[in-house]
């Protein structure tokens, strides 16, 4: 055959058909798919009341199988009621009615057989109604969220901003939250949408703060909206569930501080990163961020809590401590754990680089540290601030997360350097919306976080921008877990203050000394807390009669009264001075010398107080004699403690007992907020 005989058969017709059915094949499937499962799940219930009658119908045992369906569909009711609070009312009758109405024509279809009289009538008329409502329920939902697509591509919306020719698809449709995206016209870049956002937002008819974008990475035209659905979860009370994950290693799941407005965890990953904790007082910055971060790092294993608060003393700490490993409720203590973590940083890095590894790994040997400092800008003198600031990156390295908390951001409370260290927030409401760029990295903004919008109305709401924060959830609104006060204190007496590792605790007391650091010590006698005199950190004398040095560091001569602010053109200046501190090298030799162990001897602290055994009638008298003494002032439990331990050998759950028994009797009032209780005050008949 010559190449002239050769004919090729044109095929492009038949592909354009081919394509045409697969497309309209993919297109039924697309409309049909969502609308099946009430009716297979229908089919499925009438194929088990079929099989069941065949078997027990009609037979002694008839009674009990369908008593145990009824028990069984009961129990399923109950479980969805519970497991579906985070749908609206609506869809939470719904479900639990669903399952019911199942399980009641599975047992109705056992006894009689699913196409007998009356069960087939029931089927019909409502199960079949059922299903339907289902399909109407999913339409609406998928309706009312293409009505967002609507307004932006007929509604003059995208006329209205000057995206004309721009276009509008949704990419994802969830129970709470959607997924759209926005691809612009040539020319246009997504920053141009993400200024538009609030009057966009308006534009569409949606809630204020319920609309986010972000730019995509790849394309510059294309803009990621996410659209949070249903009323704001600022109106939500949210017991705290607990810890979200005991027993695991503080690495493997993200510290949970609350819920999303989609109902989805709230938190962050604590690995290689420092969090800057910001809020207005009475923004639940404390008693919101701060608790429901110790209570979940608490429950950890690897992993231990120091925290320092002078502003507040034991306010934020106090029904944490037992599961605290240090505490610093003074500023002179919060120097001196200040100067702990200086010091242990380096031979914490050297341990990390003889096992090889590049930053904290849970098989180092080393306890992971993560330290609060509530109030910072309260706590700490210019020169401490320094100080911290020469921490920085190798803390991440040497497994220490700071968490620094500060009622406002701004450069005069804190260094722009050791701001820029601090890789990632936490804000709850802020006073001034010129404050948010301080609060939260540009990023967040630019995404519409506004913390400035709550202030102090809106305790509890939280944005989190963290280094594993996805830019798409910037900006989504969240919530944090109310905690009380007689949970954390049960949270913390069940799980106790982490153990620390040998090599972190010498250089501990090299740094300060052993009665310095034990000072710290929430679970010792010569706790600081403890102590009328706030900034007493040197404990009682030594049996030479001596007082114990505080270490080579030792702090003399100290300004309680030195400024905590700084001058901000220092600074270039500091970060100049601030010293680098090298990240684990896991190419140092193997014979690199390692601190020894912590000496397992008992150390000795001089003769503890005098203390008489007293019966427990003697010891409540004790206590309403001290009460008596207070007078109408206000106080605090620790008040009563520091007066009655050299007497009386209780714990301090036993004191929060008795004063709480003097609250039920009518002689004490105690102020939740203030955290301090005084003399009820009598009204003349």
């Amino acid at each position: 055959m010559s190449s002239k005989d050769i004919v090729i058969q044109p095929q492009h017709e038949k592909s354009l058909g081919k394509r045409m059915a697969d497309r309209a094949a993919e297109r039924a499937v697309s409309v049909i798919g969502p609308l099946a499962p009430p009716y297979v799940v229908g089919g499925g219930l009438v194929g088990a009341a079929g099989l069941l009658h065949s078997v027990y119908g009609g037979t002694d045992a008839t009674a009990w199988v369908t008593m145990g369906e009824t028990a069984a569909g009961m129990a399923l009711a109950g479980f969805t009621y519970v497991v579906s609070h985070a749908r609206s009312a609506f869809g939470r009758m719904h479900s639990t009615v669903t399952v019911l109405a199942s399980t009641g024509l599975l047992a109705a279809g056992t006894i009689t057989g699913p196409l007998e009289s009356p069960t087939v009538h029931a089927l019909l008329f409502g199960g079949v109604p059922l299903a339907l409502s289902w399909n109407m329920r999913r339409a609406v939902r998928s309706d009312a969220f293409a009505d967002l697509r609507e307004r932006w591509m007929k509604g003059g919306v995208r006329e209205a901003f000057g995206f004309e020719g721009s276009r509008w698809r949704t990419t994802d449709d969830k129970e709470h939250r959607s997924e759209h995206a926005v691809r612009l016209r040539p020319g246009q870049v997504a920053e141009d949408f993400t200024r538009e956002l609030p009057r966009i937002a308006s534009a569409l008819k949606v809630r204020r703060g319920s609309l986010s974008a972000v730019a995509d990475e790849d394309q510059a035209d294309l803009v990621k909206v996410t659209h949070i659905k249903g009323g704001s979860i600022a109106k939500e009370s949210l017991p705290w569930p607990g810890p979200s994950a005991p027993g695991a290693c503080i690495y493997d799941s993200p510290l949970v501080l609350g819920v999303s407005a989609d109902w989805e965890a709230a938190g962050y990953s604590p690995a290689d990163t420092h969090v800057l904790l910001s809020g207005t007082s009475g923004a639940g910055k404390s008693f919101g961020g701060a608790w429901n971060l110790a209570a979940e790092v608490i429950s950890r294993k690897n992993a231990v809590l120091w925290g320092a608060d002078a502003a507040k003393s034991l306010q934020t700490f106090g029904p944490m401590i037992a599961g605290m490993e240090r505490c610093a409720p003074t500023k002179k203590a919060g120097r001196q754990l200040l100067k702990v973590i200086h010091a242990v940083i380096d031979p914490r890095t050297k341990e990390l680089g003889r096992r090889k590894f590049k930053s904290w790994h849970p098989d180092s040997g080393l306890s992971y540290i993560v330290v609060l400092l509530e109030e910072a800008s309260e706590l700490f003198t210019v020169e401490d601030l320094k100080k911290l600031l020469s921490i920085g990156k190798a803390a991440r390295s040497a497994g220490i997360h700071l968490v620094v908390s500060l009622q406002r951001a701004t450069h005069d409370q804190m260094p722009t350097t050791l701001r820029a260290q601090l890789n990632s927030a936490v804000s709850f409401g802020i006073s001034d919306s010129a404050d948010n760029q301080f609060a939260l990295p540009e990023r967040a903004i630019d995404a519409g976080a506004d913390p400035s919008k709550w202030g102090d109305r809106r305790p509890g709401m939280f944005y989190v921008a963290a280094k594993d924060t996805p830019d798409e959830r910037l900006a989504v609104e969240n919530r944090s877990y109310e905690i009380t006060t007689q949970q954390m204190e049960e949270h913390a007496h069940a799980f106790g203050a982490g153990e620390l590792d040998p090599i972190t605790a010498k250089a501990a007391i090299a740094a300060i000394g052993e009665a310095a650091w034990e000072a710290l010590n929430p679970r010792s006698d010569r706790f600081i807390g403890l102590s009328d005199d706030g900034d007493q950190t040197t404990p009682a004398a030594t049996p030479t009669g001596q007082a114990p040095a505080t270490g080579p560091d030792q702090e003399e001569n100290v300004d309680e009264n030195a400024a905590t602010r700084y001058d901000p053109a220092d600074d270039d200046e500091w970060a100049e001075e601030a010293p680098a501190t090298p990240d684990a090298d896991p190419g140092l030799p193997a014979d690199l010398t390692v601190p020894p162990p912590v000496p397992t001897t008992k150390m000795s602290f001089g003769p503890p107080p005098t203390v008489r055994e007293v019966s427990p009638d003697t010891a409540r008298q004790m206590v309403r004699a001290a009460v008596d003494r207070m007078g109408e002032e206000p106080f605090k439990r620790h008040q009563i403690i520091s007066e009655l331990a050299p007497m009386v050998r209780k714990s301090r759950a036993w004191y929060s007992d008795r004063l709480k028994e003097l609250v039920e009797d009518g002689t004490l009032v105690f102020d939740r907020e203030e955290q301090t209780y005084c003399r009820r005050a009598l009204v003349p008949a």
